[in-house]
């Protein structure tokens, strides 16, 4: 299986995806276990979900009445 397939998967997994049945879980972890590109890959997309989760920035502030209203 190609990287860009096993880089979907963990896609879908970080963001609370179930695994998609067609590149199971097994698979997944095998080819992981072989190539340090989509480890490394896994590693930096990890950080990335963690720090957007994280970062309040991303949040828009509350609308007050007048936006309400309008």
């Amino acid at each position: 299986m190609g990287c860009e397939r096993i880089r979907e998967a963990l896609s879908s997994q970080l963001d609370g995806e179930a695994t998609d049945p067609v590149t199971g879980q097994d698979e997944v972890d095998a080819h992981l276990a072989g190539c340090p590109a989509c480890r490394s890959w896994l590693d930096g997309a990890t950080l990335v979900t963690r720090h957007a989760r994280l970062d309040r920035r991303l949040v828009p502030p509350p609308l007050d009445d007048a936006a309400v209203a309008a």
